[in-house]
This record gives C-alpha cells, structure tokens and sequence, in this order.
C-alpha cells in the first residue's frame, strides 16, 4: 500500500508492527464516545486485527481494506485513518485522532489525503462517513471535506459527497 504525505503529516500503512506502540493510546476509553466498538483488550488482539487488514482486501476480495496510521512528521502518532472501498465505487471513510492531537486540523488534512488517494487511485466516486449525531465534531469534519447529510438510521447520520 502508498504511504501518503500531507504538509504536516506521513500516513503509513498499517501493519501488525504498528501495534504495540498504538496499543496504550487505543485504550483511552475517551475515543469510543461515540463509537459501536471497545478499546483494544490486548496487543496479541490488536496485531492479530491489524494482519487481517493487512492485505488491503476483503476476504472475499470484494473491497478494498486501506488503513493508514498518521505520524506528526518526525514525531507522534497522531491517529489511524481508513476507507473501506466498495465495488460499486463506494467508499465509507473512518478515523480516530488520540486525544492529546485533537483539534488541530489534523484530520483534515489526513481525511483529504485519503479522499484524493482513494478517487485517484481505487476510482472511488461517493465518499461516506456515518456519524453519531451528537459527534458534532466528526459532523463539522464532515463539512470540511464536501461531505453532505444523507439520511440517518439506527448506526448513526451518514454523510456522503
């Protein structure tokens, strides 16, 4: 998988290798606020889900599985990005910025560099996000990149360009 660049960021893929050093700031219990999942319960878990997606592809080769850990150029991880690319030329869009890196645009900028990536590259033609309605600043995100409200259902407001 490319490893993608933004001003002040380097998007690694990720990889089982990522997880031990990931592992501490994915327990912060802060960052599933508004998410239908749980921190991490062990290292051993969180390798063993970063080699399922390690082969960017879906079991049944049906989407594409990209993730990216974002690094604050030459320092901290910021946070993970991923999109999930559907043969239909769907792709739904999902991250998660450490607590310490929120509020400084870094999503923005790392969202934008996997929204170009995924159209240059995987021909994705709609981008969605699904949204608790009360993650106004996932909403605001949203915004930034183009991204409409669409409907809502029981998983949440999806939002899509």
């Amino acid at each position: 998988m490319i490893a993608l660049q933004t001003e002040r960021l380097d998007l690694e893929p990720l990889v089982p290798a990522h997880a031990p050093e990931l592992f501490p700031r994915l327990r912060d219990a802060t960052l599933y606020e508004f998410l239908d999942s749980e921190p991490p319960k062990s290292v051993d878990i969180l390798e063993e889900q970063y080699r399922r997606w390690e082969p960017r592809r879906s079991p049944d080769g049906a989407q594409a599985w990209l993730n990216w850990v974002a690094k604050l150029r030459g320092a901290d991880y910021v946070g993970w990005f991923q999109a999930t690319v559907h043969a239909d030329g769907r792709a739904d869009l999902a991250y998660l910025v450490f607590p310490e890196h929120q509020r400084h645009g870094y999503a923005v900028e790392a969202c934008r560099a996997v929204v170009s990536h995924i159209k240059e590259h995987y021909a994705a033609r709609t981008i969605r996000a699904t949204i608790e309605p009360a993650n106004a600043a996932s909403i605001a995100l949203a915004k930034k990149l183009g991204l409409k409200k669409a409907g809502e259902d029981s998983r949440g407001a999806w939002f899509e360009s």
